[in-house]
């Protein structure tokens, strides 16, 4: 049987001038629906640059198993949460079983795929004593981190998790914090976060990517209900999720939309998630995702922009614009499938001690300006120079290309475009920003940078892969994000152990005096 071939993707185009009548003459500010979600194609492409595979670090079940039970801020949240839990609930019977194994089974899970069989391997007595005696040697003058002396049950799994969201004040939001701050200082260890690029040419590492995934619920029905089996007459009562939802256009089965957040190195498995949440109802993804962002940027310095699909719609984008950041994205077409455009007004050209005013336009990301070409009128793309931030205000700096179709005395002029919009642009809704980008898709930065996003899309993908039929192990959003953030701490334990594994470095704070196991392969010489 033939292989089925991908349809061809639509190509960018470059700066050669575009017929004004290809562009369509009138202005509209519409969007259409998006084309880049789970099914849909993109009217641009970024280009793929992921390889066709990726090299596990090659650690078994038991060697994941004791970084997880070793990881010091997990052991440090839990002290904390345990000690005030002693003090809330008051005397009565003592814990079997401590907060830290409880924190630990939900990241363990993405080992083993299911809860069950997660806890068939914790129940062999030899698996327990290894991880008992790998903490005792890692954290040997520390008594208060040590495991209990039998292996934590199921049952005390769900007692613990359900005591942990019902007495403990806003315990997955304080949960949700202890993630951000353990992993931004990951991130910043791994190589993220460095300021050795520039705005006009920012690096990977100092970009921040997002994107939405549907998490289809455990159970595939939001509704309580009963069936009668026709030949016992028993009654059967249907197993639900009551806050699954259901997907917009019934494609999908009920679930919920979760977005992330993440930053990473050029290197394989160093891939940190500094934020991630469920989406709530009357807020897009991209709305989100901009939150989300907005206090990190605000804390990191060094965060050169984000990057997301066509989502990010142009209020979000000024929201990021407004902290003098890049916003790496595609375009949306309008509601009659024509590339976005948008007139930005005259700007001043200068060059070669002459200036000029010449009205620019911006069409699908890149500005430009019009001109007559053997009596034809054409639009030519401008190309970036440089990117500058005044106060928080970004503006580029772009320059009349020098090619043979531009008229001798306007080659090499230069003028400087705000990339925000403008206050009267926000309040008639005409915001330029639904047609400029500050890196567009004609730039040859753009290729590297924006298929950095991509990763997003992996990750959620390998998330879900970790899952028993790729839906999520829990009934109800509060469980449901517990076991999601042991996914966000399993990706920085991971991400660890690769920087460890690739620069040697020490990773002593996060696992004391526990080594990694050097089991990768030695590469040939």
């Amino acid at each position: 049987m033939a292989k089925k071939r991908r349809p061809q993707r639509a190509q960018n185009y470059g700066l050669d001038p575009i017929a004004v009548s290809e562009m369509g003459a009138a202005v509209d500010y519409s969007i259409a629906e998006r084309v880049d979600g789970h099914k849909g194609t993109a009217s641009s492409d970024a280009g793929r640059k992921r390889r066709s595979y990726t090299t596990p670090l090659n650690l078994s079940d038991i060697d994941y198993f004791v970084a997880y039970a070793t990881y010091a801020p997990m052991w440090e949240f839990a002290e904390e949460i345990a000690e005030e839990l002693e003090i809330r609930i008051g005397p009565g019977r003592p814990r079997e079983y401590e907060i830290h194994s409880v924190i630990m089974s939900d990241v363990m899970l993405y080992e083993k795929s299911t809860v069950r069989r997660m806890f068939r391997s914790l129940d062999n007595d030899t698996v327990w004593g290894i991880l008992k005696s790998e903490i005792e040697k890692a954290w040997p003058h520390n008594l208060s981190r040590r495991l209990e002396e039998t292996p934590l049950s199921r049952d005390q799994y769900n007692r613990g998790r359900r005591i942990l969201i019902s007495n403990m004040f806003c315990y997955i939001d304080r949960l949700r914090e202890h993630c951000q701050e353990t992993q931004l200082e990951i991130a910043r260890l791994i190589g993220c976060f460095i300021d050795d690029d520039s705005l006009t040419h920012p690096s990977n590492h100092n970009i921040i990517y997002g994107d939405a995934t549907w998490l289809e619920s455990l159970y595939h029905s939001n509704i309580a209900g009963v069936r009668v089996d026709p030949e016992t007459g028993e009654i059967i009562h249907r197993r639900y999720d009551p806050d699954a939802v259901h997907y917009q256009d019934d494609t999908q089965f009920p679930g919920n939309y979760w977005v992330s957040a993440l930053v990473r190195t050029e290197h394989a498995h160093e891939r940190v998630i500094l934020d991630a949440q469920f989406k709530p109802d009357g807020i897009g993804d991209g709305g989100v995702f901009t939150n989300m962002v907005l206090p990190i940027i605000g804390s990191v310095s060094e965060v050169r922009g984000v990057g997301y699909d066509m989502a990010l719609h142009p209020p979000d984008q000024d929201r990021i614009l407004d902290t003098g950041r890049h916003v790496l994205t595609k375009t949306s077409l309008t509601n009659k499938g024509k590339r976005a455009q948008v007139p930005l007004g005259t700007h001043v050209f200068k060059g070669s001690g002459r200036e000029m005013e010449l009205p620019v336009t911006a069409f699908d990301g890149t500005p430009g300006i019009q001109m007559v070409i053997d009596g034809q009128r054409m639009w030519q793309p401008l190309e970036r120079v440089q990117t500058k931030r005044r106060g928080t205000t970004l503006y580029g700096n772009w320059r009349i290309p020098e090619l043979e179709a531009v008229s001798p005395h306007l080659r090499g002029m230069t003028a400087w475009i705000r990339h925000s919009s403008t206050d009267d642009e926000r309040a008639n809704g005409n915001r330029r920003t639904r047609a400029l980008r500050t890196i567009p898709p004609t730039d040859p930065d753009w290729r590297p940078l924006f298929g950095g996003r991509e990763d997003t899309e992996s990750m959620h993908n390998n998330m879900k892969e970790k899952w028993f039929g790729r839906r999520v192990r829990a009934v109800g959003l509060e469980r449901r994000e517990l076991q999601l953030r042991g996914y966000q701490i399993h990706q920085g334990i991971t991400a660890l152990l690769a920087w460890h594994y690739r620069t040697g470095g020490d990773v002593s704070r996060y696992f004391g005096e526990w080594k990694p196991p050097d089991r990768n392969p030695k590469p040939r010489s």
